[in-house]
């Protein structure tokens, strides 16, 4: 192995057997023991091979499912691969599950020094950095209460202060800041810049883009148990969202309760009058989507039946889907002739979308001259999500810039 590496990790590749029946008591095993217990086999890792070089701040992203917690607990030791090899250099601590080692029944002081043995620090070496840990734990206070009556953010701040006090040479951490306020966050990413500028090799798998923007050096993008590459953290971000952004495409984004869904009280379309045939939303391209990132360019496809040919109007309004109108329009307002033909489309196209990220809805009518008489509205007519690529807030955005 490489001495200027700190893991190196070749052709990898992890299958878990899931059985389809639970054999739960001792009478089901033995009924069942002539008996083959179907399973199904689930590759979470395949073929993965990457290294990660001293002194890196490694990042692992990926869709849930990935296999990222898998591969972390593989480097850790935790599970064993079915084939490929494993090598690291230097010592190993692991922030996979937090507290997973307290004794819930003995005081914050007690598993401060249970807990630290398990990360192979003497009692005298525990002694040393003690109140550095209670510090840093901001439990000061409820030290000699029993760990079962700390909230869940007391227990993950100490199991936390525990393990960066173990000082080893790699630290494997995977998504434990998630429920930690905003003040412990920053103090954890301070200790992670620290630990960095000494040399130390961190593996970190997270959803926050945002973090593995600022301190990665390289992240590996996992899909589906496969590896798609290993970027600098901008491209990394890229390419994850372009697949989040595929995978959105083909997801359902009907109401969570059926019964909101506004369309099941509509009445009837009757068919001999003006009505909509379809609603669809297309990208530049022309492609039907059903997710567009803010910003983009975006068509709002309206096929109606026109079977009389008279003179109609056509509306469409973007809903979000907690109700909030969003933006409503139609050509009557905008002075917008309408073909006469027995069918025809209606394409909306709105530039530089400025909705921000969410789930919205269309709602789409068509009207006699003048809306004065609705034919027809489809109240949810399609579905859709906003992603977005940055951390501004609200429900629009705003084209601005900042001056001093």
């Amino acid at each position: 192995m490489n001495n200027d590496l700190a893991i190196e990790v070749q052709n990898l590749s992890k299958t878990f057997r899931v059985p389809h029946e639970k054999v739960s008591s001792l009478k089901s095993h033995a009924t069942r023991l002539f008996q083959r217990v179907p399973v199904t086999k689930y590759k979470v890792l395949d073929d993965i091979s990457f290294n990660v070089k001293k002194g890196e701040f490694f990042s692992i992203v990926g869709a849930n499912g990935s296999g990222k917690s898998t591969m972390l607990k593989l480097l850790a030791g935790i599970y064993t691969q079915d084939s490929g090899t494993i090598l690291h250099n230097g010592s190993m601590s692991t922030m996979i599950e937090l507290g997973v080692g307290f004794n819930f029944e003995l005081s914050g002081r007690d598993n401060i020094f249970l807990n630290a043995s398990l990360f192979g620090m003497t009692r005298s070496a525990i002694e040393l950095v003690y109140d550095k840990i209670v510090r840093f734990a901001e439990i000061e206070d409820f030290i000699d209460q029993k760990v079962k009556n700390y909230s869940s953010g007391m227990q993950v701040r100490l199991a936390f202060a525990i393990a960066i006090q173990a000082q080893s040479d790699i630290m494997i951490v995977d998504e434990v800041l998630a429920v930690g306020d905003a003040n412990f966050q920053q103090k954890c990413f301070d200790v992670f810049r620290e630990l960095k500028a000494q040399g130390k090799t961190i593996v970190f798998v997270s959803h926050d883009l945002q973090s593995v923007r600022d301190f990665s050096d390289r992240v590996l993008l996992l899909d589906d148990g496969k590896q798609v590459g290993i970027y600098a953290p901008e491209q990394a971000i890229s390419e994850y969202q372009k697949i989040n952004s595929v995978k959105l495409d083909k997801a359902d984004f009907s109401p969570i309760d059926e019964a909101t869904n506004s369309t099941s009280t509509e009445k009837p379309t009757d068919k001999t009058k003006p009505h909509i045939v379809s609603v669809e939303m297309s990208n530049i391209a022309g492609e039907k989507i059903k997710s567009i990132e803010s910003g983009s360019n975006v068509f709002i496809n309206l096929k109606i039946s026109n079977p009389t040919k008279e003179m109609v109007e056509v509306g469409i309004s973007l809903i979000r889907n907690d109700g909030l109108y969003c933006f409503g329009t139609n050509t009557y307002i905008e002075k917008i002739k309408v073909p006469t033909s027995a069918t025809f489309t209606a394409n909306m196209k709105i530039n530089n979308i400025s909705l921000q990220k969410g789930s919205y809805y269309i709602v789409a009518g068509v009207f006699s001259k003048n809306c004065r008489r609705i034919y027809e509205i489809k109240l949810r007519a399609k579905n859709f999500r906003i992603t977005q690529n940055d951390l501004t807030e609200g429900l629009v955005s705003l084209n601005h810039d900042w001056r001093f």
